[in-house]
């Protein structure tokens, strides 16, 4: 008798009906046929085709999770392949979803429903079952030719695509159409000429996107990469991805590559407007590398002595941007109020500072608003004034990692014939094998120059790459809000891919040549 074959024998003594087995051993048994079902579906070897040049697609490509145990397929099960898109709430559309875990998981995340299209009917059946016995009521799979006009009816909030995009861009404006707000992406195993491929036809419908992570190709083929890029029709659903992830994950990307402090020009650049308090920061820094601090408190006569030693060589400065003299003394001296104090109030001398120059339209503006209300600036900037204080300790970032925006590789940079004296000297950082990259863009720079004056030595950094902020540029240009420039001059694609696979280690790419940008470089990067 197999676990299906339940008996339910009947006596009838007060007209009443008695089984032979409780209902909840009943459930049991079939939900261990279920998962027995299912276990030897994706043990079939099957050669499935697509609809687009007959493509093969084999039978074990998902790892799919079964409650509480996870069966490897081709490629690595990731968790995390919606964190930080926003899927809370959303209707989300899995394009070419396979056996429908990428769906699953975006309804782990939160996902009012999620709807996912197959053109392979057995894999719609078997992830089908694979719902049922996870009890996952929001998340339907269908069978539907990507490729075909039509094949998408209904709008949804955020569209998937992963690892599929060779049958989706045959239909690429209609499927995007039905998108409202964004459109991810992964793309196959990346080899030259893969910006252009994904990015650049997208783009054409969905403006603003962020190249925010990378994954494996497959579970026993770490080498290769695959690119993760979201693609959106609001610049500010866009900019706050690669912050969310870096919130939630950490470290635990694949897009982190380590960064040398005490070599990276950016670092010792933003410490200090003049040769003078230069010095005295990099004296401070020398100072530190071997010195711990248990405590605050033990760090407080130093960092009195830091604003004795800058005010004594201090200049009248007209620039009162970070990292002026002038701004450093405001942010040492509120450093200091708050350690002392032990509390954060809004009469800090930092606090008003920041208002000031924010009223003087000298400062983000997207921190306008936030100063503006006693609470809201206390908050954000307590955790500014709290990052620095842990790093001067502990030599480390804690919270969320710095992200360093639109990376170029020196090396793939000289390769198209520009070399670095076109740009602003204090632009780049060095990694761990002293290479370069220009990089005036990053997301924490008070957590860098802090990192610097630490004395630590090295510090791992999330890459990102996108186009909501300019590249190849130097200097305030390349984080002028509006004014986004640099990524429509030719070859400049190439330069991104040369740039990742140098990072990440790949560099067959940067070897393998490709095509000259304009000879424009006087205008896209002699900014200092």
């Amino acid at each position: 008798m197999t676990n299906l074959d339940i008996k339910c024998k009947e006596t009838r003594p007060s007209g009443g009906v008695i089984r032979d087995i409780p209902i909840s051993e009943a459930m049991n048994a079939v939900e261990d046929a279920m998962r027995e079902v299912i276990s030897k579906a994706l043990k079939i070897n099957t050669r499935s085709y697509s609809s687009l040049e007959r493509i093969e697609t084999g039978n074990a490509y998902q790892a799919v999770r079964l409650r509480d145990h996870v069966i490897p397929g081709f490629r690595a099960s990731d968790d995390n392949a919606w964190a930080g898109i926003g899927v809370i709430g959303q209707s989300v559309l899995d394009l070419g979803c396979n056996l429908g875990e990428r769906a699953r998981l975006a309804v782990r995340e939160g996902a009012a429903f999620v709807e996912g299209v197959e053109y392979e009917e057995l894999f719609v059946l078997i992830g089908g079952l694979i719902n049922v016995y996870n009890r996952m009521t929001n998340v339907w799979l269908r069978q539907g030719d990507l490729t075909q006009a039509g094949c998408i009816q209904k709008e949804c909030d955020i569209a998937a695509c992963f690892s599929a995009f060779v049958y989706v861009k045959t239909n690429l404006t209609e499927i995007l159409s039905k998108c409202r707000q964004l459109f991810v992406l992964e793309t196959h195993a990346l080899d030259a000429g893969w910006f252009n491929q994904y990015i650049v036809p997208v783009a054409n419908e969905m403006p603003h996107w962020v190249i925010y992570g990378f994954t494996d190709h497959g579970a026993k083929l770490a080498e290769k990469r695959r690119a993760t890029i979201a693609f959106g029709r609001d610049v500010e659903r866009i900019r706050n991805i690669p912050d969310e992830r870096a919130r939630l994950l950490g470290l635990g990307q694949r897009n982190v590559g380590c960064i040398s402090v005490g070599n990276s020009p950016l670092a010792s650049g933003l410490c200090g407007e003049h040769r003078d308090t230069r010095a005295v920061f990099a004296r401070f820094r020398e100072n530190q590398r071997t010195t711990s601090f248990s405590s605050v408190v033990d760090l407080l006569p130093a960092l009195k002595q830091l604003v004795i030693d800058l005010e004594a060589c201090r200049r009248p400065t007209y620039d009162d941007n970070f990292p002026s003299d002038y701004y450093w003394a405001m942010l040492l001296r509120g450093i200091i109020d708050y350690a002392e104090q032990g509390q954060l109030t809004s009469d800090n001398a930092y606090i008003e500072y920041l208002r000031k120059l924010t009223s003087e339209n000298k400062y983000d503006p997207g921190m306008r608003d936030l100063l503006t209300t006693d609470g809201d600036a206390i908050t954000r900037l307590k955790f500014r004034l709290d990052s620095i204080l842990s790093i001067m300790q502990i030599k480390e970032v804690s919270g969320p990692p710095i992200i360093i925006y639109n990376a170029l590789s020196t090396d793939a940079l000289a390769t198209r014939g520009i070399h670095e004296n076109c740009y602003d000297a204090k632009d780049f950082v060095v990694d761990g094998k002293n290479r370069r990259y220009l990089a005036p863009i990053i997301d924490g720079y008070h957590r860098f120059a802090a990192l610097y004056l630490s004395g630590a030595d090295e510090v791992n950094c999330l890459f990102v790459w996108s186009n909501i902020y300019s590249i190849n540029q130097s200097g305030l240009g390349a984080a002028a809000a509006g004014h986004v420039k640099g990524w429509k001059d030719d070859g400049i694609g190439w330069l991104v891919e040369a740039s990742v696979a140098q990072i990440f280690e790949t560099d067959e790419i940067l070897h393998n040549g490709g095509p000259k940008l304009r000879t424009n470089e006087a205008a896209t990067c002699k900014v200092r």
